[in-house]
């Protein structure tokens, strides 16, 4: 399907990219549902 070409690099260098981005998109969307309970939290 060609979702996944490397650049001339090998796999061993992209894999703790494929571990982090997941990391950092769920700690992400913590913190704006936290955000977004804490000034639902202020409005009552």
């Amino acid at each position: 399907m060609g979702l996944y070409l490397p650049l001339k690099c090998k796999f061993h260098y992209g894999f703790p990219v494929y571990i982090l981005l997941p990391l950092l998109a769920r700690w992400f969307t913590d913190n704006i549902f936290a955000a977004a309970e804490r000034d639902k939290a202020g409005r009552d």
